[in-house]
């Protein structure tokens, strides 16, 4: 036989060993032919041979039975150890068996209870769930899931949350569970939401059958609600800004109803509403005028209506933030640019900021320079265009200038007008350098989203030269030119208080807004580099030590409360070294009291969730026994979109389930939902093997079967006086 017909052989009962034994079947190799396995067995038998061949046995009694103990207790002890010698190895297969998992999401949102039959969900229901789970665990794994704003594993159900993300719950069961064996979902729900994508969008990835349980009522009942609230979250003193109402109503044809705006108690908007229609809809436009800056806060409301299902939907509070003016930049530019394009798209989504733009040839036409906050030099001065007059009095005036160059800048010019770089230019020529963030960066933060996305802009236009920072500079982004990572500067800014001044040292910036949109569909990265440019250069510098630093004036009911904190030395340093706590107040005198924690530099609070309202609030502190405080407000808006639709969406629920391959039931038929899993093919274990190898020689029983071996042998022959 040869070697091959010998590994042949070999594999072939290996194979009926893995048959015969499937969930711990054995198959060995070796480094060696298996030839070797054969004089493993002659050098045993030949050794037994040897041995016993002229030994006599004393044993009156079954003498033959004791000498072939004898020698296959020789055999096997010399074959084992010849065996070893040549370390062959053991391949172990074990198959182990999962179970499909099934999950239990239940809908823990307002809406479910906001009917006749609350009662019955808040009980009855969740005992028909649990249930369920004890029924069908023998034959899956079952995990519960309760979602509303968001999804988490929990079997107790509060029906309080106040919005209902069915699309995010898919998309959580998506990252969570793809490496299970997921083998179907049971999804409890009223089909409404009122957040995130549509969920029957979203379930279409997860391959799996999803069953629903159609929660809530179909019927159409008697209401009258406010649908909707349009209006701008921030206006400007002494303007008027628009606000529109839309009032739904259902059954209540032939009622009047009053609409009513109020604020601090005093109507400030009335109109009567005649509902000529059993479904009625009608859009309601006024304007509000602005006449003192701070968070403004007006109630909406729609009269009550004698037998509505609810009234939870008859009111609704609105904020607007009344500012004192916008923050004016002026653009001037060398010639028509896409970068101004984008710039422009960028901030004129930005409410805070209001922007002129002028080519160079109409530099007559701006008008009062010293009415501007800031200016942004697109390639001024140029060849063509030296801009001197307006880039002098913009100096003279200490107007913060954000300078973009690109090929048709005059590099001398801008080398000669301090700025934070200086280029000199080896031969001309141009580089595509992408953007590498400094994380030293100190000036101001970037969030994560700009960070992991600017890795992935497409490279800006730069001038090929050598580049040397002057003064003191921050550099937010060095250039990456192809795989090489350099210490030139393509976005930085000098620390100079007089005049804030920052340099984009290339052109291009509409490739980033362009591919960042065709990516993601949003600009949100680039639209946050902007913002953040121009809130640094545009902002005065605060001269405060002690400083309560916060983006927002309100906050929903559903986010928590945040506030950061500087504070200052005498030499301008930031410490924080002494506690810095704050008093909030609600509206009736309440006080919460509050340490912030130590951060770096400076100080952090989050407070936790408050109670919608308005709050008033004292931070303090104290540096060098100086006590230190400021005062300061904000408000918490009530989330009210739970229980705007009361009416169940069940048709969602069938088309989820009938795209899925599942099932749409109905509370009284749960009874039925367990066989349904039970009978369906696509839901179906998952058998996994795993295979592993490991020397012969590690296997410990060998050695004490050895030992038996030539143990046994040693005391037959002691026994019969050979020893």
């Amino acid at each position: 036989m040869t070697d091959k017909e010998l590994l042949t052989s070999f594999s072939t009962s290996s194979n009926q060993l893995i048959s015969k034994f499937p969930n711990q079947p054995l198959s060995f190799s070796a480094s060696y032919s298996l030839w070797y396995l054969l004089l493993c067995i002659l050098a045993g038998v030949a050794g037994a041979y040897f041995l016993y061949r002229n030994n006599k046995i004393e044993f009156e009694q079954n003498a033959k039975f004791w000498k072939w103990l004898l020698y296959g207790l020789r055999f096997l002890s010399i074959s084992l150890i010849c065996l070893l010698l040549f370390n062959p190895l053991v391949k172990t297969i074990i198959r182990r068996t999962e179970k499909p998992l099934i999950l239990v999401a239940i809908d823990n949102s307002q809406s479910i209870v906001a009917g006749k039959d609350s009662a019955f969900y808040r009980k009855e229901f969740t005992e028909k769930i649990k249930a369920l789970k004890n029924e069908i665990g023998s034959e899956f794994e079952v995990m519960m899931l309760s979602f509303g704003e968001l999804t988490k594993e929990n079997e107790t159900y509060s029906f309080a949350e106040k919005q209902s993300d069915l699309g995010g719950l898919m998309k959580e069961i998506e990252d969570r569970y793809e490496n299970q064996n997921l083998g179907g979902i049971v999804l409890a729900t009223d089909g409404i939401y009122n957040k995130g994508n549509n969920p029957a969008y979203e379930c279409e990835n997860l391959k799996v059958p999803v069953f629903t349980i159609a929660l809530g009522d179909t019927t159409e009942r008697r209401d009258i609600k406010i649908k909707s609230v349009r209006h701008n979250e921030v206006a400007y003193t002494g303007n008027i800004f628009p606000m529109q109402v839309q009032v739904d109503a259902k059954g209540c044809l032939g009622e009047n109803a009053a609409l009513t705006v109020t604020e601090n108690g005093q109507s400030v908007f009335y109109q009567n509403i005649s509902v000529n229609a059993d479904v009625y809809s009608t859009n309601i436009s006024f304007t509000l005028a602005a006449k003192q800056p701070g968070t403004r806060h007006f109630t909406i409301s729609v009269a009550r209506l004698k037998n509505e299902i609810t009234y939870s939907n008859n009111i609704k509070d609105m904020f607007v933030e009344v500012m004192d003016s916008r923050q004016k930049v002026l653009l001037v530019a060398n010639s028509p640019h896409p970068d101004i394009s984008a710039i422009r798209q960028s901030i004129e989504s930005n409410k805070n900021y209001e922007l002129k733009i002028f080519m160079a040839n109409e530099i007559g036409k701006i008008g009062d320079i010293k009415s501007y906050n800031m200016a942004i030099c697109h390639q001024l001065p140029s060849a063509t265009q030296s801009a001197s007059g307006i880039i002098g009095t913009l100096k003279v005036a200490a107007i913060p200038i954000l300078y973009i160059y690109g090929q048709q800048s005059n590099i001398g010019v801008l080398n000669n007008l301090n700025t934070p770089l200086n280029i000199q230019q080896t031969g001309g020529g141009s580089n595509d350098a992408s953007a590498v963030i400094n994380s030293s960066f100190g000036l101001f933060t970037i969030s994560e989203t700009f960070q992991s996305r600017v890795k992935n802009f497409p490279p800006l236009l730069t001038v090929f030269a050598n580049y040397r920072l002057t003064g003191e500079t921050d550099v937010l982004a060095h250039q990456q030119i192809g795989y090489v990572k350099t210490n030139n500067p393509l976005i930085l800014f000098n620390k100079n208080p007089q005049q804030k001044c920052g340099v984009i040292a290339g052109e291009g910036l509409w490739r980033w807004r362009l591919s960042e949109m065709s990516q993601f569909g949003n600009a949100d990265a680039f639209d946050e580099l902007v913002s953040k440019l121009l809130q640094y250069l545009a902002t005065k510098e605060d001269k405060r030590p002690f400083r309560i630093v916060t983006d927002k004036k309100y906050f929903l009911e559903n986010e928590p409360v945040h506030f950061d904190a500087e504070l200052y030395n005498e030499s301008y340093e930031l410490v924080n070294k002494p506690d810095v706590r704050i008093s909030i107040f609600d509206a009736i005198g309440k006080k919460y009291n509050y340490v912030f924690s130590k951060a770096g530099n400076a100080y952090t609070l989050e407070a936790g969730m408050f109670p919608p309202g308005n709050y008033n609030y004292k931070a303090y502190t104290a540096l060098n026994s100086k006590e230190h405080s400021l005062v300061g407000q904000f408000s918490v808006i009530p989330l009210q979109v739970e229980l705007t639709e009361t009416q169940a969406n069940h048709q969602l629920l069938a088309t989820i389930s009938r795209n899925t391959g599942g099932q749409l039931v109905y509370p009284k038929e749960l009874e039925k939902l367990a066989e349904k899993l039970k009978i369906n093919e696509e839901i179906k274990p998952v058998t996994y093997t795993d295979r592993k190898t490991k020397d012969l020689i590690h296997f410990r029983w060998l050695f004490a079967a050895l030992f038996l071996f030539l143990g046994t042998e040693w005391v037959v022959r002691k026994l019969n006086g050979t020893v």
